[in-house]
């Protein structure tokens, strides 16, 4: 996923920096926020938190809307254009298939396994009395 999200921070911002006047300082502003979002969706997806998908996901669909909205600003469609939503795209299906992954698995199970985990001691088999 950091991959897929570096490509589509690189294309986003070759696709700024094609902009001008007012419209640049705009989306460079825009960019800042798309970063941190998508810093603070890493963040949580490594802490796993499901949600952190969700803000992913939603974070990938208004880059795209964002996208199409420079694309009928400049009416000029490039490989940068091409890039970002074709990752964007793939990003938004990895978002999507872990986030009904992540809505099988329940707490309860994950809690079941630790404390069977929990209560084992690796080192008490090799102790003899004395």
């Amino acid at each position: 996923m950091n991959f897929i999200l570096l490509f589509v921070a690189i294309s986003f911002i070759l696709i700024i920096f094609d902009l001008h006047r007012l419209a640049f300082v705009f989306e460079l502003g825009i960019l800042l926020i798309f970063i941190l979002l998508l810093i603070f969706a890493m963040f949580t997806i490594y802490h796993n938190k499901p949600w952190g998908w969700t803000i992913l996901g939603a974070t990938l669909i208004l880059l795209v809307v964002n996208t199409f909205f420079i694309l009928l600003l400049t009416r000029t469609f490039g490989t940068a254009h091409i890039t970002i939503n074709l990752f964007s795209f793939v990003g938004l299906i990895i978002s999507m298939l872990n986030l009904r992954g992540s809505g099988r698995e329940s707490d309860e199970s994950r809690l079941g396994e630790y404390e069977k985990v929990k209560d084992y001691y690796p080192y008490i088999d090799k102790m003899e009395p004395k």
